[in-house]
């Protein structure tokens, strides 16, 4: 009974850690959900060390896949029937909660013999970042399908994200990105564990935790390195305008002619819009696809539209699909020159999220057997695209004398994408997101790959900004490269 009660409450613990890391004011949680880990590791036994780590893991990573539920209805993969849709999801959520969390697992194995020792500062965020890292590549291997690129790209779930809503802490992720705050996080938790193990009175106790407290104040009040401004409207990055457009266009298989009018309108109107701010860059989120849509368009509005982009010269950064076969196709960036109209260069997107762009082997499989054939035939052939192999550092380009860089939606789960690009010269970080995937319950995502931004931002000391599709778009400032206003 007692291992069973450790097991739920380190369960509960590790779904704490995965909220926080979506959830802005509960970062100071994340050190304390690790530490009662670590707390609890220190009293058990071997044979029982695993399922504690496992039962952290299956919350953590249970939390910060949550999201995947969002997706339902599968009307938008051809899937109607809604029990079919919720028991695909059901299974795959937990399916990859349980294996990619069993990473703590084996992490609660290996620290274990140092679990009272002080050699657990040191050993502990050593161990804790290299199994973070050996779960994103698990994930990647799992998940490998006709869109995989072996990596470890997929970062959601690490417990440094968490410490990016925290001003004073953020400041470790210039050392190092997500893996200085994932070892902030875990040098904290080992601290208090170790002196939660070896307090022999109430009063030390009470000692501990007004320190605690005193230091989460102290990472709260400090600057951040960085300034957020969400909706900026209009980005200047040394005398370069910018201006990010926030969409509402969700993705389906089959949409009516009608509808699909609707929207490409309401996306002219949108780029229209932020033409007048005369910019020399206009960035359209992932599923605007203007370019693709202006056919959909009143011809007065496309007219009005190409006159204003010749007027002003501005680049537009868009987005196009891949060719929609089993054969793949990359989904892309597309850079189109207002001034002639012209296409100056496309770029291959180079991570694919498993399920949304492709279908990994092992569940379509896995689906076949339960009598699911038609319905996956159907997914493949509309969500089957193939994976760029460039390297991020190949999509800089450069315009008015500013230098950018541009990663596709899920691209910013990458650790080192961004960091890729700004080594290789970009001034600017822009990401074309989709959040339409989700619908409009869109929170937790958002909010994951928000903290992913604050991090790509204060590791790089670059601007960062974002378009967005069902939420609002955004940029990060370095602090002291804010423009007056």
């Amino acid at each position: 009974m007692r291992v069973l009660t450790s097991v739920l409450v380190v369960l509960f613990a590790g779904i704490v850690l995965g909220c926080t890391t979506f959830t802005s004011w509960l970062w100071p949680i994340a050190p304390l959900s690790i530490a009662l880990l670590l707390y609890l590791l220190a009293g058990s036994e071997r044979v029982n060390a695993f399922w504690l780590g496992q039962s952290f893991g299956f919350g953590v990573l249970g939390a910060s896949f949550f999201w995947g539920f969002d997706a339902l209805p599968l009307d938008w993969l051809g899937i109607t029937q809604p029990l079919i849709g919720f028991l695909i999801v059901g299974f795959l959520w937990f399916f990859y909660s349980f294996v990619i969390g069993s990473s703590i697992g084996f992490f609660a194995l290996c620290i274990l013999p140092l679990a009272r020792s002080f050699w657990l500062l040191a050993a502990a965020p050593v161990l804790w970042v290299a199994f973070e890292f050996l779960r994103a590549f698990a994930y990647s291997a799992i998940s490998w399908g006709p869109g995989s690129v072996l990596g470890v790209d997929f970062s959601v779930g690490f417990a440094g994200y968490a410490a990016a809503w925290s001003s004073g802490l953020l400041w470790f992720s210039k050392f190092g990105g997500v893996a200085a705050l994932s070892a902030t996080v875990v040098v904290i938790a080992s601290t208090l564990s170790l002196l939660s193990t070896g307090a022999t009175s109430h009063k030390r106790v009470a000692t501990i935790w007004v320190l605690f407290v005193a230091f989460c104040f102290i990472a709260w009040i400090v600057p951040s390195p960085i300034i957020l401004v969400m909706n900026p409207g209009l980005v200047t990055v040394n005398g370069l305008r910018i201006v990010p457009v926030s969409t509402h266009i969700k993705p389906a298989i089959i949409i009516s002619p009608e509808k699909r009018r609707t929207d490409s309108t309401a996306i002219a109107n949108a780029l229209r819009q932020a033409l007048e701010q005369r910019p020399d860059i206009v960035i359209l989120p992932e599923y605007a696809r203007y370019v693709r849509r202006e056919g959909q368009i009143p011809e007065a509005l496309a007219a009005d539209i190409r006159k204003s982009l010749k007027e002003t010269k501005t680049l537009v950064v868009d987005s196009e699909p891949g060719y929609q076969n089993l054969n793949g196709g990359h989904p892309s960036i597309i850079l189109i020159d207002g001034e002639s109209g012209e296409v100056l260069k496309r770029q291959h997107k180079r991570y694919l999220i498993p399920l949304g762009e492709f279908l990994p082997y092992f569940v379509e499989r896995a689906l076949r057997l339960f009598g699911l054939g038609p319905t996956i035939d159907v997914v493949r052939e509309n969500r089957t695209y193939a994976p760029s192999l460039e390297s991020y550092a190949s999509r800089v380009v450069e315009w008015h004398g500013i230098k950018f860089a541009a990663l596709l939606c899920s691209e910013s789960f990458s650790p080192f994408g961004y960091r890729s690009v700004s080594d290789g010269g970009a001034d600017v970080l822009i990401n074309l997101a989709s959040h339409a995937f989700f619908r409009e319950r869109s929170s937790i995502i958002f909010g994951e790959t928000l903290a992913m931004a604050l991090v790509h931002s204060a590791f790089t000391g670059k601007v960062y900004v974002q378009a967005t599709n069902y939420g609002p778009s955004l940029a990060i400032y370095p602090r002291g490269k804010v423009p007056a206003p």
